[in-house]
């Protein structure tokens, strides 16, 4: 915990608009109260996203085996829900009024708890990613070790933040976390170099299958390939560091970044949704085709059995109830009876 500085609130000229300002007691008061119910509500939010995504890795886990990335995804979705029930428990008030932080949820144990869920959530979504970018280059050794370098460096950017954290301390013991500008400035350069990997790599699967099928429609490629996912995450990532450059924004910089893990796990589990309904209709499709396959060749073995009853006449018992010649062509698979027709 030593790492983690803790200042004052009036000794931190960036901690917000109102840290910055001369206020009345009164207006800092109200001040107060409004910054520590808006990251109440963030809070709440990252919670409750937290248990959905939750429910939605178990029900995966269950539904398609013990798979590492599947175990992964419900790890960073566990770690958020804890990280949401510990900040609403933080910042929950007491006896009417909100007091200081307990000692057992201090200012620099929920930075830590904070710091945990963000290098889980970053090391997690790169690794799911690149896994749906693995499968669509066809395991490319090249993709593969790029992917690792992505995922490394996004880890690397993941654990920085917890030293980099600064603990701003307000009247009545409330504590703003404030996120270095320079890690996310780290965090961003990370962000980009995920984002060039992976759309290279689907711009060039989507080019190789435009390429092999003209007729299909790009915007049908694109999410068949599930490039939509990953500019969903781009943009996720880019507003969300953008917004926390901002100086406005600095003194709810943490819960900003909170909320852009929780969204962009968010659209991960609708990722993974999608393909567990592919590879269900996949299956289904494939037991069709294999019940039509088996249903040809029993019929192919019954015109077979057929082949050996008497060939019809040709004549007018012919046209007889009894020896239908439509019935005996599509016995014979329609042999002698190329020059029959209606008279």
């Amino acid at each position: 915990m030593e790492n983690v500085a803790i200042v004052q609130a009036q000794d931190a000229p960036d901690a917000g608009r109102y840290m910055r300002t001369k206020l009345t007691e009164k207006e800092r008061r109200e001040h107060i109260v409004f910054f520590a119910n808006l990251f109440l509500l963030f809070g709440t939010m990252i919670m409750l996203r937290c248990l959905a995504n939750t429910r939605i890795a178990v029900r995966l886990l269950f539904r398609r085996g013990c798979k590492p990335l599947l175990l992964l995804n419900l790890m960073q979705s566990l770690t958020g829900l804890i990280y949401g029930v510990l900040f609403l428990v933080h910042r929950a008030p007491r006896r009417g009024i909100r007091r200081g932080p307990t000692p057992l949820l201090g200012c620099a144990a929920m930075v830590a708890a904070g710091s945990v869920f963000l290098a889980v959530s970053m090391i997690a979504i790169a690794a799911l990613l690149l896994d749906r970018v693995l499968r669509v280059s066809r395991r490319s050794a090249l993709v593969g070790w790029l992917g690792a370098l992505m995922i490394l460096l996004n880890a690397a950017v993941g654990m920085a933040n917890y030293p980099t954290t600064t603990i701003h301390r307000g009247h009545g013991g409330q504590c703003t976390f404030l996120v270095n500008r320079y890690w996310t400035y780290s965090k961003l350069l990370a962000d980009i170099c995920t984002s060039l990997l992976l759309c290279t790599v689907f711009f060039s699967v989507l080019r190789r299958t435009m390429d092999a099928h003209p007729g299909v429609p790009a915007h049908r490629a694109l999410y068949k390939e599930g490039i939509l996912y990953v500019v969903a995450v781009m943009i996720v990532n880019f507003s969300c560091t953008l917004v926390v450059l901002s100086r406005e924004t600095r003194a709810a910089s943490a819960h900003i970044l909170g909320l852009n893990m929780v969204a962009c796990a968010t659209i991960v589990n609708f990722m993974l949704l999608r393909e567990k309904r592919e590879s269900t209709s996949s299956t289904a499709d494939e037991s069709a085709m294999t019940a039509g396959v088996l249903g040809a060749s029993a019929g192919e073995l019954d015109l077979s059995q057929a082949s050996m009853l008497p060939t019809p006449v040709a004549g007018p018992a012919s046209h007889t109830a009894g020896s239908d010649p439509f019935r005996a062509m599509m016995l014979h698979g329609g042999e002698g009876y190329d020059s029959f027709s209606l008279r």
